[in-house]
């Protein structure tokens, strides 16, 4: 690999992780512009929670498409396509003006989104070797914590500036400007002749493959942590632990910051030195995460509270990024596309599913949080149970 190919794949990497950034800044926007736009478009919290479903169910299936559009539009095409659907349907989204549009664009947006994560594998996989492969795609997905981190913020904020409309058409912008990035600099032929990518096997294959439904459903796991807690613990902090909402939402920055470099720290290790400790790793993450989340919900002091969040928030990123290096490493590039969808799936299936369980055990136990870190803390438990029985490379 030349060094001016070296630097162009990593320049493409950079765009294909703003992105990825991005796009978990826009999952979190229309969770806090929820109150004003109820408001203006007179919505019941029925509809509103219809909205915010509509996303993820859509994001959720078109996971498991992504590695069909990568082999037959090619890699280039379909990255490009769905970065400028993306686009469209952000700025729709501010110009909405009732329920049903309202529903329908952001069905259209979980569609556009869900095949982004499957298609960039199969984009690492034709820009990178395979010994950065790894490397390569913890790095794009840790931009997740850098939108965890900061789109809370930057979504309120904007919101309470300059309205909700236009922080979705900024979301638009943003999602155009990328688009004319990849369709300059993305020029890296096509793996396969015809203008297509790399060929990758069918959904059906993966949908056998006890290696990918283990990591997929540890993957479900990390997203009851990720998708359900998270959108339960600020609950937490302001109702149990009585927290302000500015200082909440400044502290709840810091677990994500953390996770940012250790992610890539820890991926960089174990593609550099410790190749063959994937397995222990992830399995190890996974325990001591699990007993310190039991630890934190025990914490007597908030500072306590958020330091142990912040250890569990690493180790379970770590874990994801694990997960994800897992194919990247242990599979073909005719595999990586429709393996990764398969994975993702998982977590998406979990942001439809925990928030709805954990908001019914809280109120089944008198608004009693324990039952619900009890319940990720199974979860995960299980997942551990399931790293311990993936077999070796």
């Amino acid at each position: 690999m030349s060094a001016e190919t070296n630097r162009k794949s990593w320049l493409l990497l950079v765009l294909i992780f703003v992105a990825w950034g991005f796009g978990y800044v826009d999952k979190q926007a229309i969770n806090i512009a929820a109150v004003p736009l109820r408001e203006e478009l007179s919505l019941s919290t029925g509809q509103m929670g219809a909205v915010m479903s509509s996303f993820f169910f859509m994001y959720s299936l078109m996971t498991l498409s992504g590695g069909y559009l990568a082999s037959h539009f090619g890699t280039r095409r379909s990255l490009i396509g769905i970065v400028l659907l993306w686009a469209i349907f952000s700025c729709l989204t501010g110009m909405a003006g009732s329920f049903l549009m309202l529903i329908s664009v952001r069905f259209l947006l979980g569609f556009s989104q869900g095949g982004f994560g499957p298609i960039t594998s199969v984009a690492i996989a034709e820009l990178f070797p395979p010994e950065m492969r790894g490397r390569a795609k913890t790095f794009q997905v840790s931009a997740g914590s850098m939108g965890v981190a900061f789109g809370a913020l930057f979504c309120a904020v904007s919101t309470a500036w300059f309205g909700w409309r236009s922080m979705f058409f900024f979301f638009g912008f943003m999602g155009l400007l990328i688009t004319v990035l990849l369709a300059t600099f993305y020029h890296t032929k096509p793996a396969a002749a015809g203008g297509q990518g790399v060929l990758q096997v069918g959904l059906g294959t993966m949908l056998r493959n006890p290696f990918i439904l283990k990591l997929a459903f540890i993957q479900f796991g990390l997203g009851v942590f990720i998708w359900g807690l998270n959108a339960w613990l600020p609950s937490y902090w302001l109702e149990v632990k009585g927290l302000d909402m500015v200082h909440m939402g400044m502290l709840s920055m810091v677990p994500w910051l953390v996770s940012f470099v250790l992610m890539n720290f820890s991926s960089y290790l174990l593609e550099t030195r410790f190749q063959h400790s994937q397995k222990a790793v992830l399995t190890a993450s996974l325990l001591l995460g699990a007993v310190l989340m039991y630890a934190m919900l025990r914490a007597d002091s908030v500072a306590a509270g958020f330091s142990l969040l912040t250890v569990v928030t690493v180790l379970m990123s770590i874990a994801s990024a694990t997960v994800y290096m897992m194919p990247m490493q242990w599979m073909s590039a005719h595999e990586v596309g429709t393996a990764t969808g398969v994975i993702i799936f998982g977590q998406q299936l979990a942001g439809v599913v925990a928030p709805v369980v954990m908001g019914y055990l809280i109120s089944l136990f008198d608004g009693s949080y324990d039952a619900v870190f009890g319940f990720v803390i199974l979860i995960i438990f299980l997942g551990a149970g399931t790293a311990l029985s993936i077999k070796g490379k």
